[in-house]
């Protein structure tokens, strides 16, 4: 099945643009299937997520730990260790007091030789959301459709036994593509393979509830949270934008 939310985006001349989700069922880590399609329009806000993560820490205090390790890779006897860790340890409060003389009066204080250690790369994840208003009646069985695509792909299947088995199916996964005129937007990032950790349904977006004639809300919010399932690395930005 593939959808067009609003129905003008099938229109490539007049509204080129538009958000491209490929929804595929899992068969294996390595194996998926192809099975729903949703153009919707750009949202409000969308942008680049960060991943990469460092820590700020001390090669000082990094010294002093390294210097216990030596003791205990060299033997050193655990009454010595407890002699030394004293005579450093009582060293080491005179250097400290004496730091915050030197700090007070000269103004000037122990260098902590501060170094960036590179952690790695989390896994990407981003936040989309999408308000829904019918602008006529056929409008709402396409909106609550969409809506419903979202959802069931989101979750597991009970499979076989129901809600009650013992093993669940794996959600689906997602492709989230930036479109130009049926092809993807070559200056816009791209994404990996996601799933859907969160797919929030809000009915009263205008406020307050109000309905059509049918029973249908007049705006319904739509917000989704994304995970890639893989990391990105600087040969994926050089080769493929993502």
């Amino acid at each position: 099945m593939e959808l067009y939310y609003p129905e003008l985006l099938t229109n490539k001349e007049a509204f080129p643009a538009n958000i491209h989700f490929s929804f595929y069922k899992r068969n294996s880590t390595l194996q998926s299937t192809l099975q729903d399609q949703v153009h919707l329009y750009l949202p409000e806000q969308f942008g680049q997520p960060t991943t990469v993560t460092w820590d700020a820490v001390s090669m000082r205090d990094k010294g002093e730990a390294a210097i216990g390790t030596t003791m205990k890779a060299l033997g050193v006897s655990g009454f010595l260790q407890t002699g030394l860790g004293k005579i450093f340890g009582g060293v080491a409060d005179i250097t400290s007091a004496a730091s915050d003389f030197l700090t007070l009066g000269t103004g000037y204080t122990i260098n902590p030789y501060l170094a960036q250690i590179f952690r790695g790369v989390d896994l990407r994840s981003f936040n989309l959301v999408f308000r829904f208003t019918p602008f006529q009646l056929s409008d709402c069985d396409k909106i609550h459709e969409i809506i419903k695509i979202f959802r069931k792909w989101s979750l597991p299947a009970g499979g076989q036994w129901g809600a009650g088995a013992a093993m669940l199916e794996y959600p689906g996964e997602v492709d989230v593509r930036y479109q130009f005129m049926d092809a993807e937007n070559p200056y816009l990032h791209r994404f990996k393979r996601a799933i859907m950790t969160k797919v929030d349904i809000e009915y009263t977006g205008a406020g307050q509830w109000t309905m059509m004639r049918n029973g249908f809300p007049t705006e319904i919010v739509m917000n989704i949270s994304f995970a890639e399932i893989q990391i990105v690395v600087r040969e994926d930005v050089e080769n493929f934008n993502y």
